[in-house]
């Protein structure tokens, strides 16, 4: 038997009738336990206990053990005043320590588990490398290069793998059978002639519907043992990342199917507080519809929270929004010369590229968010005593361990190191707006006038924004008295997460507009404030054009 727990969090003991079977310290990856056959022999129900510890102060244990066993600490910035953070030490959604957008809740729970009967062999996940072949910027053929991998079990097995392929009107177009030996992964290849290709919202103006997606469903069939079965949907499609010298930095640009695709997105963070919840909840389908609805073809899944859930993944496929995937790093530098930590980090990173490697709408990973920035600007980091080791830990972990696990299991997606980043070994001025992806604060954080985003011309823009004060409908959820309703009152201004505070929202309000009257007003003239800060820079000149390739909102 296997145990599988999904969304553990974070720190945890697993009991089984009060034996230990094992324990957890990352919440962003599966975890296995096999269970020996004396525990649960002859038992028509077992209990399984779940004993699980405080996040806070166990990133502070490991924090404090390591700077006391490598003689330097790790920097990490805290976005809360109520207590202080360690949020590199652990593997767990930055955000949930708090950010500039949100409360610090470190919550625990689990999110789903299942136990598995592993008599016979289970197949675990398809992976999937698109090769097309054209002709006249038409597609002749796509080879399909798939491995099969398999849920790892101590006995060998011999049996029959099964691959077919369906088109979107589950209509089967090809079958292929393979007689195998179970080992950890099993490689089959398939072509299928002439595909329907899959094109990201907006691209193709022909096409009425919803992207062709088709069904590959992999079989196999043990002389023993019941049969196993996975399915998953692939679009065709080819990504093209090009990264070229110009006259004066490097171009930072997205071709589909050999089309050159202007990006306009979204940064993504979790839309709840609770993870578990986040992955339930309608907000999903209804953020991701408006996205494309309001002309989006991107959702960036920043770095500071979760890998996003299997139904994330599928609405994005099916709606043609394509994603940029940071791993789960962000503003912060982490302890790459821990051994476990970086076990703990292979061993996520593995399982979530094996998960998503198919995914039609993933085409770029990003190492992390603003980590690389902070290695190059950050005081704390230029006036470290230690600051080579600092960079040894960032070379290691984004330039060396995340490259290598692509390169085994994912060779068909662009690698960049971190997200602002001019790319790997690249080092200078992350935010460097000739050159790879920029993030632009100047005018939210920096206090300049919205004529600044006038004067900066980015290659590709992966974050910029503004706040304003939410909607007086979500306000009336929360605020009790008569008086908490205004702008300055402590019930508002204790939940406005950000360091520069809510003082952006009314200089650059006065700066457009008379001051409102009412609570109500200032809502309404924020809001269209905010509206215009967003359009301006949206609004690029053909001088412009050649230039500038993406703009993403937030965060």
């Amino acid at each position: 038997m296997k145990l599988l727990i999904k969304g553990l969090d974070t720190i945890s003991n697993i009991y089984i009738d009060n034996e230990k079977i094992g324990e957890t310290k990352n919440a962003m990856r599966r975890h296995e336990f096999d269970i020996e056959e004396e525990i649960i022999k002859g038992k028509e129900n077992i209990t399984i206990r779940i004993d699980i510890e405080s996040a806070r102060r166990y990133a502070k244990k490991q924090a404090e053990q390591f700077e006391k066993e490598k003689g330097y600490n790790v920097p990490c910035p805290q976005y809360t005043t109520f207590y202080e953070t360690q949020r590199n030490f652990i593997r767990k959604p930055g955000c949930a320590f708090g950010w500039d957008w949100g409360p610090a809740i470190p919550n625990i729970g689990i999110d789903d588990m299942e136990l598995i009967n592993m008599k016979g062999a289970k197949i675990d996940t398809i992976s999937v490398q698109q090769k097309l072949k054209w002709e006249k910027n038409k597609c002749k053929y796509v080879k399909l290069e798939m491995k099969v991998h398999f849920m790892e079990r101590q006995q060998d097995e011999e049996g029959t793998l099964v691959m077919e392929v369906y088109n979107e009107k589950q209509e089967k177009i090809i079958v292929k059978t393979q007689k195998i030996k179970v080992v950890k992964e099993k490689e089959m290849d398939l072509i299928i002639p002439n595909p329907i290709l899959w094109n990201p919202t907006g691209l193709n103006l022909e096409q009425k519907t919803n992207p062709h997606l088709y069904t590959i469903k992999a079989i196999y069939n043990s002389k023993t043992f019941e049969r196993s079965t996975k399915q998953i949907k692939i679009g065709i499609r080819e990504i093209q990342v090009l990264v070229e010298e110009k006259e004066k930095g490097t171009n930072f640009e997205f071709l589909v199917n050999r089309m050159p695709v202007f990006i306009r997105g979204a940064n993504w963070i979790p839309t709840e507080a609770f993870g578990s919840e986040a992955y339930r909840n309608e907000k999903v389908k209804d953020l991701l519809k408006s996205a494309k609805e309001s002309g989006m073809n991107m959702i960036r899944v920043w770095g500071g929270g979760y890998y996003e859930s299997e139904h994330f993944y599928d609405l994005a496929d099916s709606m043609g929004l394509l994603v940029w995937q940071d791993f789960a790093f962000a503003c912060a530098l982490y302890p790459s010369t821990d051994h476990t930590f970086m076990n703990e980090v292979e061993k996520e990173v593995t399982y979530q590229i094996k998960r998503l490697q198919h995914r039609t709408s993933l085409v770029i990973w990003a190492g992390n968010n603003e980590s690389e920035e902070a290695l190059t600007t950050w005081p704390e980091v230029q006036n470290h005593k230690r600051k080579q080791a600092l960079i040894s830990d960032y070379d290691a972990l984004f330039h060396r361990l995340l490259p290598q696990l692509l390169e085994t299991y994912d060779k068909t997606r662009h690698y960049h190191p971190s997200s602002p980043s001019n790319g790997i070994y690249r080092w200078g001025n992350a935010q460097d707006l000739n050159s790879g992806d920029s993030h632009y604060w100047a005018v939210w954080h920096g206090g300049q006038d919205f004529s600044a985003y006038r004067q900066v011309t980015p290659r590709f823009s992966s974050e910029f924004g503004f706040q304003s004060f939410p909607s007086l409908s979500t306000w009336k959820e929360v605020l009790e008295n008569e008086d908490d309703f205004n702008g300055s009152s402590v019930a508002v201004t204790k939940r406005q997460r950000s360091y520069v505070g809510s003082d952006p929202i009314f200089i650059h309000l006065l700066r457009e507009f008379r001051f409102p009257s009412s609570f109500a007003h200032l809502i309404y003239f924020s809001q269209l404030n905010q509206a215009r800060a967003i359009a301006l820079p949206l609004n690029i000149g053909d001088d412009r054009k050649a230039i500038v390739k993406a703009f993403f909102i937030g965060i």
